[in-house]
């Protein structure tokens, strides 16, 4: 069953600015240089090593979108500093 929320539009812009300073702010602190040598696509077993979570945990995470990935093909990629920070961050993507 749903439930209606019942907001004012003053709290409703408020939550939307929360959010995008939120998001700008993640993104000034994940800073990836991909000319940089510690830049390196991880697999799933590395992330799993990375998170301590288990293979399969990281496999249905991705599929909810609630880790933070990429996707080229069928593969999978993961960047160590990206699931650093949504390890220290204890957010979800």
């Amino acid at each position: 069953m749903r439930e209606i929320i019942v907001i004012t539009k003053e709290h409703l812009r408020q939550i939307i600015e929360d959010v995008i300073e939120s998001a700008v702010f993640k993104l000034k602190q994940v800073k990836v240089n991909p000319e940089k040598s510690e830049f390196r696509f991880l697999n799933v077993k590395q992330a799993a090593e990375i998170t301590g979570l288990a293979i399969q945990t990281i496999y249905e995470k991705t599929s909810r979108n609630l880790i933070p990935y990429h996707k080229k093909g069928r593969r999978l990629y993961f960047i160590k500093q990206e699931l650093e920070q949504w390890i220290m961050e204890g957010n979800n993507k």
